[in-house]
């Protein structure tokens, strides 16, 4: 069995689509501060730490906890998930019209023990003007996604450019997370169900 141990839909549809078989779980994880940490060491620390967290019974030899969390850096400053409609706005202040990475940390827990690991993106954002900013801001939906705007949403049409792993920005890099899945020896069951 693998439990996803995230409250994120992004990510219960890529494991969907994908045809993975997983059961999504609780994780009572509370991200903190990273103070000085780099950004991907800060991305793996909080995954980790949802995969530690996650709310499930006792593993069997095949079963996997996996854990995911996705920053954004822009020029060097961490944009996680704005905490009101004021700091998304901020956040694609500074995106807008350039490049930034999106940082996707993947933890995986099994009896044997856990094992992380992270990757990045490239995305360059249009120069979308004051008033389309402000609109995307009123849906509401940059406020429970790093760096103030989702891929998979309505700022798609902000994005110019995606260079590499195009689901890694939406959450949750499937070629990585299978690799990870299958080098710690879970064989992933390929479904219709996705949870």
């Amino acid at each position: 069995m693998i439990y996803l141990a995230s409250s994120s839909p992004r990510r219960r549809e890529l494991l969907a689509m994908a045809g993975i078989d997983f059961r999504v779980v609780e994780s009572r994880y509370r991200e903190e501060d990273g103070g000085d940490r780099a950004p991907a060491g800060l991305a793996v620390a909080h995954a980790e730490g949802k995969a530690k967290a996650a709310v499930v019974p006792e593993l069997q030899a095949g079963d996997a906890v996996l854990a995911a969390d996705t920053i954004v850096v822009c020029r060097g400053r961490v944009l996680g998930k704005p905490r009101d409609s004021g700091q998304a706005a901020e956040y694609l202040r500074r995106l807008r019209g350039s490049w930034h990475r999106v940082i996707t940390a993947v933890a995986v827990r099994t009896p044997a023990g856990m094992t992380s690991d992270w990757q990045a993106t490239r995305v360059k954002m249009t120069d979308f003007d004051d008033d389309e900013l402000a609109a995307y801001v009123a849906t509401g939906e940059s406020l429970d996604k790093a760096g103030g705007y989702g891929l998979q949403g309505r700022a798609a049409t902000f994005v110019a450019a995606v260079d590499g792993c195009y689901s890694n920005v939406i959450g949750l890099p499937l070629p990585l997370t299978l690799a990870m899945l299958k080098r710690c020896g879970c064989r992933p069951a390929i479904g219709d169900n996705g949870g």
